[in-house]
């Protein structure tokens, strides 16, 4: 394991901003970038992507209905969605800007009668939970994705949870090529926040399935992890870094 010493002076020289690019990741012809946008929805990064990957529910019903009532005050790690969160308000644990729900609001009657349309694989799912499945970007959407994959990642407390949030990359990434030979894809860091898996383990899973991916199939391209704050960019900050001192050791 890396110490923060080498982690340190391997970050120096890089330059940081409050918002756009803060580091990439060459993968053989695939490049990972972690970017930072206020809005992932209609303010992506490179203005347009080819594929948004949005942290879905089973249902595909946006974030319609809440997860955390606020019966006390909650823990800090709940206070805040990170983008992966379930619809909130001033009673709930999290905040309103989500991305499933975002996403839906944006994409609108056109987006929810093509989640419809997927069918249900069993009574109240229409993508199991590990898996994704892909609709054209409709609505509100269309200036900013050609494509929305919807991925549904596991919960923290879930049996074999981290093989699933794989299994939910990896499957997000194989649609999303399937769009273009040489696609760029946006996303945020899949499972954190409502799904629980904290951010440190959340981003090393992540790293870990797009390396493996990208070694798999060679693909042309670029990811873009995007976030909108700096904890949480700091976090996936230090997994690239890591995963770079290691490549070069």
């Amino acid at each position: 394991m890396p110490t923060l010493e080498a982690i340190t002076r391997f970050s120096r020289g890089f330059a940081r901003s409050t918002r756009g690019s803060r580091r990439s990741l060459q993968l053989g012809s695939l490049q990972l970038q972690l970017h930072m946008t206020d809005d992932i929805v209609e303010s992506p990064p490179r203005g347009f992507c080819d594929v948004l990957i949005n942290p879905a529910n089973e249902a595909l019903v946006g974030t319609r209905l809440p997860y955390f009532p606020m019966q006390v005050e909650p823990p800090p790690e709940l206070q805040n969605s990170r983008w992966c969160g379930m619809e909130a308000g001033s009673g709930m644990f999290y905040a309103q800007q989500v991305v499933d729900g975002r996403v839906h609001a944006v994409g609108g009657s056109e987006l929810k009668e093509a989640c419809l349309q997927l069918g249900e694989v069993s009574p109240g799912i229409r993508c199991p939970t590990g898996q994704a499945v892909m609709t054209p970007a409709l609505g509100g959407l269309r200036p900013f994705f050609s494509h929305i994959v919807h991925a549904v990642p596991p919960f923290y407390s879930s049996e074999n949870w981290e093989k699933c949030l794989q299994s939910c990359w990896e499957a997000s990434l194989e649609l999303s090529w399937s769009v273009a030979d040489n696609a760029v894809v946006a996303s945020p860091l899949l499972g954190a926040g409502a799904r629980g898996v904290p951010m440190l383990e959340a981003s090393t899973v992540a790293l870990t399935a797009i390396q493996n991916w990208a070694h798999r199939t060679c693909p042309r391209g670029i990811i873009c992890i995007a976030v909108r704050d700096d904890e949480v960019a700091a976090v996936i900050e230090q997994t690239m870094v890591e995963a770079e001192l290691h490549r070069t050791a």
